[in-house]
């Protein structure tokens, strides 16, 4: 929160304080059983309805840790199988692709 709104919503509670102290308190000559609940409710009800005059927003940041792409380059071209090494090509492709490891770090 800015410094402004948390002084805004600071002003609102002491300004509900005041008028539920001069209302209940401030040279009243007979004080009643429930005038200390008057009070906190009255200074309640004044400061919630100036929060929501303030209206305060909150900022919520989410972190999320995602898993990065790898990628894996294979040569298509024709040199592969004149030096018949395609079945060589496959198993090194299909032990990446089974590999714990690189599985749980890499999408």
């Amino acid at each position: 929160m800015q410094t402004t709104t948390i002084l805004y919503i600071l002003f609102s509670l002491l300004l509900g304080l005041l008028v539920a102290y001069f209302q209940y308190y401030y040279k009243v000559k007979n004080k009643l059983k429930v005038t200390g609940l008057l009070f906190v409710l009255k200074t309640m009800s004044l400061f919630l309805l100036l929060l929501l005059l303030i209206n305060p927003t909150i900022e919520k940041m989410e972190i999320e840790n995602e898993k990065p792409t790898l990628s894996v380059l294979v040569d298509n071209s024709k040199s592969v199988s004149f030096f018949k090494e395609g079945k060589n090509v496959t198993d090194i492709v299909s032990s990446l692709q089974n590999n714990r490891d690189l599985t749980t770090k890499f999408f």
